[in-house]
């Protein structure tokens, strides 16, 4: 009996320490300033909004024609704007954290989570602006 005992209480401390890795894990995005993105600062950077475009719809050309063939293909006359979904939003409150270098950071830059994005975990974003690297936790903007 005290081995089953054993074997149950070994069983419940190791799915824990599991469950508290999986919280633990983020996912890190780093931008280049040549990236599709959009990006919003307040004045002092406390206060950013990220706009990821999905694939396909990286430019503007690409989201109008998209816009113009849905609108062609419902039939709407007059046209009218068409909320497409285009985008993936984030939006952070709160100062960022000042990276010098990026040693130590395992991020994924923007092309990979445009083809594969896990919403999973909490999101970070990193941007670089001059010598200076920014990174702010995010949450995921949700669209009504």
């Amino acid at each position: 009996m005290s081995k089953l005992k054993f074997l149950f209480f070994t069983l419940i401390i190791s799915s824990g320490l599991y469950s508290q890795d999986k919280v633990s894990e983020a996912t890190v995005i780093y931008i280049e300033p040549s990236d599709y993105v959009r990006i919003d600062f307040s004045k002092d950077s406390s206060d950013v909004w990220f706009v990821i475009y999905k694939k396909g719809f990286e430019t503007k050309s690409k989201r109008d024609e998209a816009t113009k063939q849905r609108t062609q293909k419902i039939g709407i006359l007059p046209p009218v704007r068409i909320d497409l979904d285009f985008s993936y939003g984030f939006m952070s409150k709160g100062k960022p954290e000042i990276l010098s270098d990026l040693s130590g950071q395992d991020y994924v830059m923007v092309s990979d989570f445009r083809e594969k994005p896990d919403f999973s975990c909490p999101f970070f974003m990193i941007y670089r602006i001059g010598e200076r690297y920014l990174k702010w936790k995010l949450t995921q903007e949700v669209k009504k």
